[in-house]
């Protein structure tokens, strides 16, 4: 979530049938945390299997509450060898200064880069403030290279449904994800989303990037045939 005053308006029944879409999906070997953003990045719940406990996260979250526990490492058990534990210091540093929505993608890009494997990240929101100027696409770019170095496709819900957002369009687009905004009901687009994602190639290549260089290579994947649509990350980060 972003902290438009928009959002209060929908976010309380798109975290109800969020929580209705896990309960109908949520497959056995599937984890899920719960992060909100409101003046800053909020853990609600690391990731787990636990229904209940994701309902309670899921309830504070999309109702613009604090999470349960002011510490996110009380906030109950996480998954064994699947956590954004290396976020836990800095959200619970009450001292470190508030980061903005995209900063705060790049931080939780950052947490998930620690998870092996591909992740997916929905994201419940409106178009970024000030998109368009200069400064906020740079932190535009920051935030996707981040979660795409972390191998995280994202899939935006556009909450207010008013019609096209351009930054919610890029964060998916470049990311390997998908931008939903024409629905009647939250639980549709939520369902693509598990399409989607019922199935997908693992696809490789030999790098020629020099072994003591470092940096961000954008990818292009494409389909000889025009009958299919090709949905994959823009690129990756190499070096250290």
């Amino acid at each position: 979530t972003t902290a438009d005053n928009r959002l209060y308006l929908h976010m309380p029944r798109a975290g109800k049938q969020a929580y209705q879409w896990l309960m109908q999906e949520l497959l056995p070997n599937d984890h899920v945390a719960v992060a909100a953003y409101d003046s800053g990045l909020r853990l609600h719940h690391d990731f787990t299997r636990d229904r209940h406990r994701l309902g309670l996260a899921l309830r504070s979250a999309s109702r613009g509450k604090p999470p349960e526990s002011r510490w996110p490492s009380r906030s109950g058990p996480a998954s064994p060898g699947v956590t954004l534990a290396s976020l836990v210091p800095k959200l619970e540093d009450v001292s470190a200064p508030s980061e903005d929505f995209l900063e705060s993608l790049a931080t939780l890009g950052e947490g998930l880069a620690a998870i092996p494997g591909r992740k997916n990240l929905v994201l419940f929101g409106v178009d970024v403030p000030e998109y368009g100027s200069r400064k906020a696409e740079e932190a535009l770019d920051a935030a996707i290279e981040s979660l795409n170095a972390a191998n995280v496709a994202v899939y935006t819900i556009g909450v207010t449904r008013r019609g096209h957002q351009e930054s919610l369009d890029q964060l998916a687009e470049r990311t390997g994800g998908d931008y939903l905004f024409r629905f009647q009901d939250f639980l549709d687009p939520l369902r693509r989303i598990s399409r989607l994602n019922s199935g997908f190639y693992l696809l490789s290549f030999k790098s020629e990037q020099p072994a003591a260089g470092a940096g961000y290579r954008p990818v292009s994947v494409r389909t000889a045939s025009d009958e299919f649509e090709v949905r994959s990350r823009g690129g990756y980060r190499y070096g250290g």
